[in-house]
């Protein structure tokens, strides 16, 4: 991650590592639930349904990606980190 500290780069890594892991994690429950032939309404309210711990660690894991990137603004200039930061704001203030 070209201009990120090691530090930086290694909290951003990480951060997108686990999130990473939830998406696969969830096309496994996905596929699953998809291969078992329930119907469209069950499928919903799996999907649907959110945990609150998770939301939670999903939430503390962004605010943090969003620290770091905020701290490594004035280390060097980059349009697409900062238009990252920005959107990861956007997310995590859109509930």
């Amino acid at each position: 991650m070209e201009g990120l500290s090691d530090k930086a780069a290694a909290v951003v890594r990480d951060s997108m590592e686990g999130l990473s892991e939830a998406l696969r994690r969830h096309r496994e429950l996905l596929t699953g639930l998809i291969e078992e032939g329930l119907d469209p309404g069950t499928l919903e309210k799996a999907v649907g349904g959110r945990s609150p711990a998770r939301e939670g660690e999903l939430r503390r894991a962004l605010a943090e990606a969003i620290e770091v990137l905020e701290e490594s603004r004035s280390a060097f200039k980059s349009k697409r980190l900062e238009a990252l930061r920005k959107k990861l704001m956007q997310v995590l203030m859109a509930d």
